[in-house]
């Protein structure tokens, strides 16, 4: 309820014009968007400036500035939950006591404008300028782990062998070999044919999609004794 009474005192001390909207950059791929996540930053003038991504990329679902030092007009702060379509890389709303535009030209930045008016006073018209990013997620550099699902018993009866197997991480890739044989690519389930008696090893290793590759291959041993 504070943030409302604030609203209605910040809204009877300051108006906002209606954003001139300016086209940072030209429009770029939905790539330049890292979401879902929340960009925060700062404001020329002093002060900070947040607002969320849907996960689909589509979207703004808030925007909010915060202790937004104006002088002679004061501090102000304001914050809008009304969805913002993004059209391209660029977004812009106008929303209660809020009015602000922007787009998106770098991977994970963000820039734009926020244009303030005062009634009673000319001198503060003026456009604040910000800027914001969001984190850039650690590489990863932990393997998976590959574990057989299924195998033949440890001693088979025949000359056929089939092997399922998975990874800890989805979309992985897979890699397989048998006996002395080299790694090569493989998918689950893995089969093999016409195999001779005696014993036999069976090793897989996965690879996730960041190349980090299981540096314990799983592995299994058997023994084909045709009576």
């Amino acid at each position: 309820m504070n943030k409302r009474r604030e609203a209605r005192g910040v809204a009877g001390l300051i108006a906002f014009a209606v954003v001139v909207a300016t086209a940072l950059v030209s429009p770029a791929l939905a790539s330049n968007l890292s979401h879902p996540a929340t960009y925060t930053g700062s404001v020329v003038t002093g002060g900070t400036v947040e607002f969320d991504v849907t996960p689909d990329g589509t979207e703004l679902t808030r925007f909010a500035f915060g202790e937004l030092s104006l002088p002679p007009c004061g501090r102000v702060r304001g914050e809008t939950l009304a969805p913002v379509a993004i059209v391209g890389d660029t977004f812009a709303k106008s929303t209660g006591i809020i009015r602000f535009s922007g787009s998106f030209p770098a991977f994970q930045q963000a820039q734009g404008t926020l244009t303030i008016q005062r009634a009673t006073k000319t001198e503060c018209n003026q456009e604040v300028q910000w800027t914001a990013t969001t984190p850039t997620p650690p590489p990863d550099e932990t393997p998976p782990e590959t574990r057989i699902v299924s195998a033949p018993p440890a001693v088979a009866k025949q000359r056929r062998a089939t092997f399922r197997f998975a990874s800890t991480e989805p979309g992985s890739t897979f890699q397989c070999k048998r006996d002395g044989g080299v790694w090569n690519n493989c998918t689950s389930p893995r089969a093999y044919k016409r195999l001779p008696d005696g014993a036999h090893v069976f090793r897989v290793r996965a690879t996730d999609a960041a190349g980090n590759v299981d540096p314990v291959p799983a592995q299994r041993r058997w023994r084909i004794e045709i009576s």
